[in-house]
């Protein structure tokens, strides 16, 4: 991200693709390395299919991360780090190891139905979207992949 950070210093935008990378830790971490040189930082990744489709029945969408932040005047920065399921798949692993139901909509059984049941969410699918478990990760999570795979 520095590297990206000095390219844009010396031509007003810039713009670098890593390939391989998938999980990175926290988006917003290099997002916001952008912040103090007063520009927009946006990182992200692709992942493999842990993911229904909506109305599916097979592990076919990403999760996907991304990170914006936006610098501001005299406000503190917008920073939004989000990827396309409703829980993080390691909330899910913390509640499996602390004996914890999770909220039900997190994880959907083999059979497809909601559980609270972290132990399902191993070997089942992780409930799309931030956004509300809608169709818009179907939309999100194809433009992350082709963006973070076909450019590289």
């Amino acid at each position: 991200m520095q590297a990206v950070i000095r390219k844009a210093h010396a031509n007003g935008a810039a713009t670098a693709f890593t390939k391989g990378s998938n999980h990175f830790g926290a988006a917003a971490h290099f997002a916001m390395m952008a912040l103090p040189n007063r520009m927009i930082g946006f990182a992200a990744t692709n992942a493999g299919p842990t993911m229904l489709p909506f109305g599916g029945r097979k592990r076919m969408v990403g999760n996907n991360p991304m990170a914006f932040a936006i610098p501001a005047a005299r406000k503190r920065p917008i920073v939004l780090d989000m990827a396309m399921s409703v829980s993080a798949n390691s909330r899910v692993a913390i509640a499996e190891r602390l004996g914890q139901r999770v909220p039900e909509g997190w994880i959907l059984d083999r059979s497809g139905r909601p559980s609270t049941n972290p132990a399902d969410g191993a070997e089942s699918w992780r409930v799309p979207c931030a956004c509300g478990g809608s169709a818009h990760a179907d939309g999100l999570s194809p433009l992350a992949t082709a963006r973070e795979t076909c450019v590289t």
